[in-house]
């Protein structure tokens, strides 16, 4: 039937292989976050719990772990199904209440790997800087103008010298917020990051 219309059959082969190739990717995701949730992950007693959770249809386990389907199966990376992972094993040993889990999620969700460096170097910068708490970026620089503005969006750094004259002559002063914090955390005790980058010390981009 298809051969008497090419175009349609096509089509339909198109949508087949675009469906074939998310479904890998998927479950590379998937099985990237397992792997991370049962590699050196935390005591019986937790997993226990949470397995008589499953066994009871509990609601807010059902409600986790559907939130972690679908944030797993939006995910545009299959690197942040490790990220996801590690915030998920802080959430069940209560580093964070449901509401930081939440906001996480949709935080890793948007966020752009590109920026990950730049994160990471206001992150280094205001912890182990001895003259200075916060991260100092000359915007002129339009590629890091794009990045400052995607992590304030995503709430995750915020401006600290505003309506200054430095702020006018666009030499703008960063710091974590909350959430960025939490999040550079986790991946540096899940040693995701191996190691401080030399770069982070620069106060350069």
């Amino acid at each position: 039937l298809w051969k008497s219309f090419p175009i349609l059959g096509t089509a339909l082969g198109i949508g087949k292989g675009i469906l074939q190739i998310k479904e890998r990717h998927f479950c590379e995701k998937i099985l990237l976050f397992a792997r991370r949730i049962h590699d050196g992950f935390i005591d019986d007693e937790v997993f226990q719990e949470k397995l008589r959770l499953l066994d009871k249809n509990d609601k807010q386990f059902k409600k986790e772990f559907e939130l972690l389907i679908i944030t797993l199966d939006r995910l545009d990376k299959a690197e942040k199904a490790v990220w996801l992972a590690e915030v998920y094993k802080a959430f069940l040993k209560k580093k964070m209440d449901s509401l930081a889990f939440e906001d996480l999620n949709l935080i890793i969700d948007r966020f752009f790997m590109s920026d990950k460096h730049l994160l990471l170097r206001i992150y280094y910068w205001d912890k182990d800087s001895k003259t200075h708490n916060d991260y100092f970026l000359d915007l002129k620089h339009s590629y890091f103008n794009a990045q400052i503005i995607r992590l304030e969006t995503d709430g995750l750094v915020f401006q600290t010298n505003m309506n200054t004259i430095a702020d006018l002559e666009g030499k703008k002063e960063y710091e974590l917020t909350a959430y960025g914090r939490a999040l550079c955390e986790i991946l540096v005790e899940g040693k995701i990051i191996n190691n401080i980058p030399e770069f982070a010390f620069k106060n350069e981009p």
